[in-house]
């Protein structure tokens, strides 16, 4: 039998999608799928890393402080309610305390203190300081660290400079479900790094 017309070769071509062109489709429905969808997974650690550079940035902001102004300034970070916080010491009292009248004031908005919660931030939400310890010769430890007029981290006992314990080992460690990272202090210079 011989097809003479067009349209008997219209009619006489089976109906529907060849397995090639189907998957064809499926194949770039996939890829546009993969591009419009957010992946979730890496959320949390994005979140944790930008915890973890805000905190880094508190601890080198109260350094070059410290340097710039020549009087301690204090990072402190409180596991509890995850805030970052940033001020000066009164030394006058006898005993070093936060001198309220001298605010510390975040880099980036002049009229707000250093004062940071991480579980607020749209950025660094839900994110836990799982444990800030700063360890200092003889043993104390504390979830704050102060820095002296040189840039040493040190923590700060008294109005004396003789009264400031030097840093042996300083860590904070954040996360969030899965995801973590750790800041970590050199005990000699003060130099903040952030775990790979």
């Amino acid at each position: 039998m011989m097809i003479d017309t067009l349209a008997d070769v219209l009619r006489a071509r089976p109906s529907g999608f060849a397995l090639v062109e189907l998957v064809l489709v499926v194949g770039l429905l996939a890829l546009v799928a993969t591009m419009a969808l957010p992946n979730v997974a890496p959320m949390a650690q994005t979140r944790v890393d930008a915890a973890a550079a805000e905190i880094a940035q508190a601890l080198r902001f109260a350094q070059q402080e410290a340097i710039r102004t020549g009087a301690a300034r204090v990072a402190s970070l409180d596991p509890v309610s995850s805030r970052v916080r940033v001020f000066q010491l009164d030394m006058s009292t006898g005993s070093p305390v936060e001198d309220v009248s001298k605010p510390v004031f975040y880099p980036l908005i002049r009229q707000q203190n250093y004062d940071l919660a991480l579980l607020t931030l749209p950025a660094t939400r839900s994110v836990r300081i799982h444990s800030a310890l700063f360890t200092f010769a003889g043993g104390s430890t504390a979830t704050q660290l102060a820095f002296d007029a040189t840039g040493a981290p040190v923590n700060i006992l008294g109005p004396n400079p003789t009264d400031a314990k030097p840093l042996s080992t300083g860590e904070v460690d954040v996360e969030l479900g899965n995801a973590h990272r750790a800041i970590f202090v050199d005990a000699l210079t003060g130099r903040v790094t952030l775990s790979s």
